[in-house]
């Protein structure tokens, strides 16, 4: 997307602003409005951090993520959103996986090279059971009549844009990597996601190497990826379809169109994923 670069200043100006502050009673101020749930997940993961109030605006939730994830390029980190809440700060305390970060990034690396082979069997032994009838020329099909019937407006409305639809709280943090799918071994203590971590930073990587999807919002039943160049061929849409089905089995099992999933995966540069 697009930024000028008056806009692009003005943005990091702000962030810069907001996650250094002015005086250490500024820091403190901010740490008294802050919730005990969100000092939990600073104080786990012990990175540098926007913090956000109220924020609405997905679109300007977005610039500012995208401003940092430019930035973050020359120094060193990656951006990560967090939507912050109770579910997620005790997931954090408990931390149910019990891995370490590095030990989730080396069983990954050995993970990788299989990834998306393991997914697609996933995915299909799950079809052949809860969708008998599933038809791969029927999925583009159907992707045409939706997007003859314009509901490819939705897509555009939401394209650009980061966050749920119930923030009261959000960090962004800077984890220290320019490995943008490694974030997802930083925050796995916190969610309740259908992969292991491990299988998710690889499986996040396979997808940044292929689409240059970067992990940009989690939350504690929720992640969204920016994705500047989405896959266009079917053979590229399918096999990510099922990669997908196979990460998030809601995605298609809550609407129950697999024609729903594809449509963002192909023409949306923001791809969400939420687990019921």
């Amino acid at each position: 997307m697009e930024r000028t670069v008056s806009t692009m200043i003005a943005l990091l100006f702000m962030i810069s602003v907001v996650a250094c502050g002015n005086s250490d009673s500024e820091h403190r101020k901010e740490l008294r409005e802050m919730s005990e749930h969100s000092k939990t997940i600073v104080d786990f993961l012990k990175c540098d951090y926007v913090f956000l109030q109220h924020e609405t605006n997905r679109a300007k939730i977005f610039d500012t993520w995208h401003a940092l994830y430019e930035q973050g390029k020359n120094e060193g980190f990656t951006p990560l959103i967090i939507v912050s809440s109770s579910i997620f700060g005790e997931g954090f305390k408990s931390n149910a996986w019990g891995w370490e970060k590095e030990d989730i990034i080396t069983k990954a690396e050995k993970l990788f090279p299989t990834i998306s082979e393991e997914m697609r069997i996933r995915a299909e032994e799950r079809i052949d059971k809860i969708f008998p009838e599933f038809n791969e020329t029927e999925v583009f099909e159907q992707m045409n009549e939706f997007i003859a019937e314009g509901s490819l407006s939705w897509i555009e409305r939401d394209n650009h844009t980061l966050g749920t639809y119930d923030i009261d709280e959000l960090l962004i943090v800077k984890i220290p990597t320019v490995n943008p799918w490694e974030v997802a071994a930083w925050v796995s203590a916190g969610g309740y996601y259908a992969l292991n971590p491990a299988e998710q930073v690889a499986l996040f990587r396979g997808w940044y190497e292929r689409y240059g999807a970067v992990p940009a919002l989690v939350s504690y039943d929720t992640w969204q990826l920016y994705v500047p160049n989405p896959p266009q061929t079917d053979e590229e849409v399918l096999m990510t379809l099922k990669e997908a089905y196979a990460f998030c089995y809601d995605a298609a099992e809550v609407t129950g169109s697999f024609s729903l999933l594809a449509l963002p995966l192909k023409y949306s540069n923001i791809w969400g994923f939420w687990w019921d």
